[in-house]
């Protein structure tokens, strides 16, 4: 169903009023149809890249309940653009940047083997959101 104000639509001739008006909302439908399949491909892409990563892990069940409590203790914070975050490390001396766009952490264990759980807290987060935004 389309609305238009009745002030408005009463200077537009009838026989454009309809067309006018279904043109607009079909253009409109159109971008967040776009807009949801992007952010749909977003989220799907987000749950690839956790899920290899956690395929990464030795113990996968223990790097994942590690990352979680990053998440729920605030020890990820997102830092001035989307994809880079802060990691507080496990004994709170630390502090490492992450970059998801790059899939980099400046942790020991991420130069060493590739993967941290650090990463996969923010890869987690970023699935969340992605998830968010496309229900």
């Amino acid at each position: 169903m389309t609305t238009t104000c009745t002030a408005r639509a009463a200077y537009i001739p009838a026989s454009r009023r309809t067309r006018t008006r279904v043109g607009t909302f079909d253009s409109v439908t159109r971008r967040y149809a776009v807009l949801d399949a992007l952010a749909a491909r977003h989220a799907a892409t987000r749950r690839h890249a956790l899920a290899k990563q956690l395929a990464a892990f030795r113990d996968a069940a223990g790097a994942e309940a590690k990352a979680l409590e990053l998440i729920e203790t605030g020890g990820l914070i997102s830092a001035s653009r989307p994809g880079l975050y802060i990691a507080v490390s496990s004994d709170g001396t630390d502090t490492y940047l992450i970059d998801t766009d790059e899939r980099s952490c400046t942790c020991q264990g991420h130069a060493r083997t590739g993967h941290c759980y650090h990463y996969l807290a923010a890869i987690m987060a970023e699935t969340r959101t992605a998830e968010l935004i496309a229900a």
